[in-house]
């Protein structure tokens, strides 16, 4: 775990023109060595080849966890709009029976700002949510176990818990979890790679 493969060298030399063999470890590159070919390639290709082997897993995680964060984003974001509303209903009605109350218009201002503010992120948030779930839903199709493809899509793009999961596939948590990272793990595709090495 952690040597760049053959063939990732042989890209690098390929178009760099960079030797990356190296001879005081009998052609394998030292820790180093390699820190430097990963970037290397991943600058030449685009490539996410260039993970440590702690991170790989993680990573992936991530990108597919991307469609519930943001949900549970927006969803931040609305209850901050609705205590700015609760907060703006108050202080017009408190307007509505005083002279003046020049301090009182500027909060409801400064609400009104901020309400947009947050309407333009949800915007901005649900957007990427549509370009998220594209990718989620590509991967997923892409995955020829009809109950892998379930637990995938009912972690990750209905954002259910392990336990709601296991209700509706059957097993128990710890296996549902297993499968779910065992493919992971087996599966690390990049697109930009035509070969699975990511």
């Amino acid at each position: 775990a952690g040597i760049v493969s053959t063939l990732c060298r042989e890209k690098i030399r390929a178009v760099s023109g960079a030797d990356t063999e190296n001879p005081l470890t009998g052609g394998q590159p030292k820790k180093r060595h390699e820190r430097k070919l990963r970037a290397k390639y991943t600058q030449l290709t685009g490539c996410r080849l260039a993970r440590n082997s702690r991170g790989d897993d993680d990573l992936t995680l991530k990108e597919l966890s991307q469609l519930y964060y943001l949900k549970k984003e927006i969803k931040r974001y609305e209850q901050k709009i609705e205590e700015l509303r609760t907060k703006a209903e108050g202080t017009t009605q408190a307007l509505s029976g005083m002279p003046g109350g020049g301090g009182n218009k500027d909060k409801v201002g400064t609400a009104a700002t901020a309400i947009v503010s947050y309407e333009n992120k949800i915007n901005a948030a649900k957007q990427k949510c549509e370009v998220e779930l594209k990718k989620l839903e590509d991967y997923i199709d892409s995955i020829s176990d009809s109950r892998t493809r379930q637990i995938f899509m009912l972690r990750f793009v209905e954002g259910k818990s392990w336990n709601e999961a296991v209700d509706e596939v059957g097993g128990s948590e710890d296996s549902v979890k297993k499968i779910c990272y065992r493919y992971i793990k087996k599966n690390k595709n990049c697109p930009k790679c035509p070969e699975r090495m990511c």
